[in-house]
C-alpha cells in the first residue's frame, strides 16, 4: 500500500511540513491518528509495521513525522493520517495541545522491557485526562510493545491493563519486531472506536437540535 512521509525537519529523506497542523473536516472514511511515549519505545517501529508490514529496529528521531495511508476497511477507502511525535519528554504544553486538538484518535506506547517508559507513560496520561475531562473524550488505546522480550520483562500485563481501565481505553500488548497483524489489528480497532464515537456525538448533537426544534416550535 502507498504511503507518504512528511518530516517536521529539514533533512533530505522527507520534506518539510507546515509548522501548524489544519484540522481538515473529517469524513467517515478518515482518521488522524497521533503517536505518543517516551523515546525508545518502538513508536516508529510500530508505525512503519502498520504502513508497510515491514520491521525498521529501532529508530529514534528528534522531529515529528507525519504520514498518509489508505487501507479497506468494511469495503470503504480509509485515509489514515498519522502523526509520530517525538520522544513525549521532548514535547511542549503548546505543541501537545495543538496535537490534541488535531487528532482524532490516540496510540500511546510504552515498552514492556522498561518499567521507566511504563511510569512516564503514566504521567503524560495525567496530561491526556485533562485534556480529555475538559474537551472530546478522544479515543485511544494504550499499547505495550516488545511483547517478544516477554523474558525481560519489567511490566506486567495486569499493570498495562489496569492503566487502560484507569484511562477508559483500548489496550493490546504487541511486537513491532514480530508480527504486523497485530500492530494492524490494533490500529484498526481504534479506528472503528473513533467511528463508534462520531456516531454517539451525532446522535446527541440530533437529540439536542431536535429537542430545541420541538421547544422553538411550541
Amino acid at each position: 500500500m502507498d504511503w507518504l512521509a512528511a518530516s517536521s525537519g529539514n533533512s533530505g529523506e522527507a520534506s518539510p511540513r507546515s509548522s501548524t497542523l489544519k484540522r481538515k473536516k473529517s469524513a467517515v472514511q478518515d482518521a488522524r491518528l497521533l503517536v505518543l511515549g517516551p523515546s525508545a519505545v518502538g513508536k516508529s517501529a510500530v508505525v512503519v509495521r502498520f504502513l508497510t508490514k515491514r520491521f525498521i529496529g529501532e529508530y529514534d528521531h528528534s522531529s515529528e513525522i507525519k504520514y498518509k495511508h489508505t487501507v479497506v476497511i468494511d469495503q470503504e477507502n480509509v485515509v489514515f493520517e498519522i502523526l509520530d511525535s517525538c520522544s513525549s519528554e521532548k514535547i511542549t504544553e503548546d505543541t501537545f495541545e495543538e496535537h490534541m486538538k488535531w487528532a482524532d484518535g490516540i496510540v500511546l506506547l510504552y515498552a514492556i522491557t522498561s518499567f521507566k517508559t511504563f511510569e512516564l507513560v503514566k504521567k503524560l496520561s495525567k496530561r491526556l485526562q485533562e485534556h480529555r475531562r475538559s474537551n472530546y473524550m478522544t479515543p485511544m488505546i494504550l499499547l505495550g510493545n516488545k511483547r517478544d522480550m516477554s523474558h525481560v520483562r519489567q511490566v506486567t500485563k495486569i499493570q498495562g491493563e489496569h492503566l487502560s481501565h484507569e484511562l477508559n481505553c483500548l489496550f493490546a500488548e504487541v511486537s513491532a519486531s514480530e508480527d504486523a497483524t497485530e500492530i494492524a489489528d490494533a490500529f484498526l480497532n481504534l479506528y472503528r472506536e473513533i467511528q463508534n464515537s462520531k456516531r454517539r456525538s451525532r446522535t446527541f448533537l440530533d437529540k439536542v437540535f431536535g429537542s430545541l426544534g420541538t421547544k422553538s416550535k411550541n
